[in-house]
């Protein structure tokens, strides 16, 4: 096919060459399935170590003139009943060089090797339903829906199956590869049971061995009928969590249980887990998965009964500092060999407290290696700094000065800009190999590097009418340039320039021609566009910056943006834009809620909404025969909107009874769907959060003081406290200094990171009471600069409350000076 030098690689050294030829059929010639492989040092001209480990045979590729289609995915229901519909969603793509249609089977099979009913022999696995794929182009795919009924295959009992997909499966079709068009999908759980599985394990980062630990654990039921079962929390060395049910010796170490509480099919809960961190055998602090499993006894039988473990997350287990780099900002180009100074947020999330040094670097890939690695250096090393101490749980950002020299080969272009932290392996800590991070990209030369920031239009637009959409763009490089603008309409969140000989997927709007900008320079532009006649529906608007390459840039693959959605064609597009009530309400009370709806499309219409209470704020509407997740609360009906107004309606309603605590009221327009509209997915809003219950609710107001003071001197510092909730209280209100515009409590073991100034004791409130007070206090800050003084109810939570994380507040930003 080609050739091309390697270029000079030093020992452990790789590079990745282009080779350019042309693609002739091997004798006979006949098109097909041939391997693209290569062969390095091809001659024998080098003398090397091992002789006979040149070549490698790549991968499949099909030669020819013919099409060639794949299944890439198959996505569709966790469970399903047996006989039951079934719907899932097929991914198909046409991988050859000619355009050609074809069918589409689903399958349900016991194992990963789909059998069609045509194939010989008695049927293994169970036929679903079917679908032609429609037209492909080369290098096209599309994402069809398949109907059908979930029968277990023979001898039909009921646990987990394969739902997999075959196309061409007569092969009625002549294709370049003819063995690669099934996949086994994903595993279904076909019956009726439950199916309990772990989602997520959170928890602290660090714990001493023996102390105590509390995580929360999410558990949903992906089953077809309810159930309840257990939990249990390890400690383990590996990513398999053993119980203590397990025969042989004991490898993981317990640490709690919970019951997970009844689960209706689809549910999911988050259940606490406290217990005792005792490090598994030998006993070694360091770093170990905190895990958990689900029905650890096998005690429920489960539609699949393998899949009851997640092994969590990595938690430090000992008595000693972890550091990580949790962010690295710094500019968006350099030139070769220049200053540059970044900001590296270095984080200590051991058990200990303790200091190291962080290394900034540039690296051709997301992999940072230090120059204190073994072998040749890879990437350059830019400059260091202190981290300062840091106690456990404590973060610093440092700022590291240093030059940014191009890496081996020295090629300008895109390069990482990560850090080290401890690079040298001087500090022992609880987890060794989490020290670096990759950053972000950097372009580094003489070059400019253009982007697209923001694409904004209409909310909607009919087919085939003229409309304005404004683009910005900005050139990040190290030199002016000139670049064209496109603008495209997608019919997803994609967006791709046409790339000959392939058909355009995506529809050409409009170009704005040959803007100049100079280095760090953005400029917003407006784009006078025509709609395209296409099926009504939710659009994404989305623009490239030098589409066709004609500029030589630092980085190539950032000239992207797809901006917001528009709806296209004549229906209407119901929205909530607002849902408000009171700060809170007791169970079984009436109470008032406003709803704001608007019609954001091409046609007017009347609509209902209904009003809901949610424990989050994603509002799920029933479906049946699923239980209700969220609390119908009543409807506002017939609400007439022209296109591009807004209305407002109230209705009073009735508190469910829901469990004491803070749940969001939210609002669905067009509830039942009989509405078609150009966008159909954004009809919900949840953001308003109302306290349920009889209990208070304090909140911070306002915090107000003096702007300068001088370190150590008397100032007074007021605020204004109010009960929001349904019940009395007497709470106690902290006053700090925070570097930050958040405040918060100390947490015992961990220092504080506020630095406490007084206390307001014995703040009475009755529900809906607010009371202002002043404390003179010291400007005990930790040093002379800007701190945000800000105030705290209820520190420590000895009150109850309807809602518990809006106790604090940050107000005057103090000026502390010597």
């Amino acid at each position: 096919v080609g050739n091309a030098p390697t270029g000079w690689l030093m020992q452990g050294q790789c590079a990745t060459v282009s080779i350019q030829g042309s693609a002739w059929l091997p004798p006979p010639g006949l098109q097909g399935a041939y391997h693209l492989g290569a062969v390095v040092d091809p001659s024998n001209n080098r003398q090397e170590l091992i002789e006979d480990n040149n070549s490698s045979s790549g991968y499949r590729i099909g030669v020819g003139s013919a099409p060639d289609f794949v299944i890439t995915s198959v996505t569709g229901p966790t469970s399903v009943q047996d006989g039951q519909p079934l719907t899932a969603q097929v991914a198909v793509c046409n991988h050859g060089t000619q355009p050609g249609d074809a069918y589409v089977e689903l399958y349900l099979s016991a194992d990963t090797i789909i059998r069609t009913n045509t194939g010989p022999g008695p049927m293994e696995d169970s036929f679903v339903g079917g679908i032609p794929s429609g037209t492909l182009f080369p290098g096209q795919c599309t994402t069809v829906p398949i109907q059908g009924w979930a029968y277990t295959p023979p001898p039909s009992t009921q646990g987990a199956y394969h739902l997999g997909a075959v196309v061409d499966p007569s092969n009625n079709n002549q294709e370049l590869i003819e063995d690669n068009n099934s996949s086994s999908g994903y595993r279904i759980g076909v019956g009726s049971a439950p199916d309990f599985v772990i989602t997520s394990v959170t928890g602290p980062t660090s714990v001493q061995d023996g102390q105590p630990l509390t995580a929360q654990v999410t558990i949903c039921n992906q089953g077809t009928n309810s159930g309840d079962s257990q939990v249990e929390l390890y400690l383990s060395a590996d990513a398999i969590i053993r119980t203590n049910t397990a025969p042989g010796p004991m490898e993981d170490s317990f640490v709690g249980n919970a019951p997970t509480g009844w689960l209706m099919q689809g549910q999911c809960a988050t259940v606490p887990i406290q217990g005792s961190a005792w490090l598994p055998p030998p006993g070694l602090q360091g770093a170990y998965h905190l895990g958990a499993v689900v029905d650890p006894s096998n005690n429920f039988q489960e539609l699949i009964e393998d899949n009851n473990s997640s092994s969590g997350y990595r938690i430090g287990v000992g008595n000693r500092p972890d550091f990580v780099v949790t962010d690295v900002k710094g500019p968006t180009s350099v030139q070769d060999g220049q200053p540059l100074t970044a900001q590296v947020t270095v984080c200590n999330q051991g058990t200990n407290s303790g200091d190291s040094q962080v290394e900034l670097y540039l690296s051709a890939d997301a992999t940072i290696r230090t120059n204190t690695t073994p072998g040749p250096m890879e990437d350059s090393f830019v400059g260091n700094a202190p981290t300062g101490w840091l106690m456990q749980g404590q973060c610093a950002t440092v700022q590291v000065t240093g030059s940014a020299w191009l890496p081996p080969p020295g090629l300008q272009g895109a390069y990482h800009l990560g850090a080290v932290v401890d690079p040298s392996n001087n500090r022992q800590e609880l987890i060794e190999d989490n020290n670096s991070s990759s950053g972000y990209r950097i372009g580094v030369g003489n070059r400019p590097d253009f982007v697209i920031t923001s694409v904004t239009g209409p909310y909607s637009v009919k087919p085939n009418t003229s409309f304005s959409a404004s683009v910005v763009f900005c050139n990040r490089g190290q030199q002016s340039g000139t670049a064209d603008v496109d603008l495209y309409l997608s019919a997803d969140s994609v967006i791709r320039p046409p790339q000959a000989p392939l058909p355009p997927e995506d529809f050409f709007l409009g170009t704005v021609p040959g803007v100049t900008l100079n280095a760090g320079q953005c400029v917003s532009r407006s784009v006078s566009a025509m709609s395209p006649g296409v099926m009504d529906g939710a659009y994404n608007l989305g623009a490239v910056v030098d589409p066709r390459n004609n500029s030589l840039e630092l980085i190539e693959d950032n000239n992207l943006l797809t901006g917001n959605r528009i709806g296209v064609g004549n229906l209407p597009d119901f929205v909530v834009t607002a849902v408000t009530g009171p700060y809170s309400v007791r169970q079984g009370n009436t109470f008032s809620t406003s709803v704001t709806v608007c019609n954001r499309g091409q046609q007017s219409g009347t609509v209902d909404v209904d009003l809901y209470l949610s424990s989050d704020n994603t509002l799920r509407l029933p479906v049946p025969p699923l239980p209700p997740e969220d609390s119908y609360l009543g409807t506002v009906t017939g609400i007439s909107l022209n296109v591009g107004l807004c209305a407002s309606r109230t209705l009073t309603v009735t508190a469910p009874s829901v469990p004491d605590g803070a749940w969001f009221l939210g609002a669905v327009v067009d509830p039942t769907g009989s509405r078609a509209e150009l966008i159909e997915d954004n009809n919900t809003l949840a953001v308003n959060r109302i306290g349920v219950g009889n209990k208070p609710d304090l909140v911070i107001t306002s915090v107000t003081s003096a702007s300068s003071v001088r370190l150590g001197a008397a100032f007074t510092v007021s605020f204004t406290v109010c009960n929001r909730g349904q019940a009395a209280a007497v709470t106690d209100v902290d006053l700090f200094f925070s570097s930050d515009n958040v405040i918060r409590s100390p947490v015992a073991p961990l220092p504080p990171e506020d630095a406490y100034l007084g206390t307001v004791t014995g703040v009475s409130l009755s529900a809906g009471q607010c009371v202002t007070r002043s404390r003179s206090v010291n400007a005990n800050a930790p040093t002379t600069g800007s701190w945000y003084v800000g105030t705290s109810a209820d520190t420590y939570s000895a009150v109850p409350e309807l809602l518990e994380d809006n106790n604090s507040l940050a107000g005057t930003l103090v000026s502390v000076t010597p």
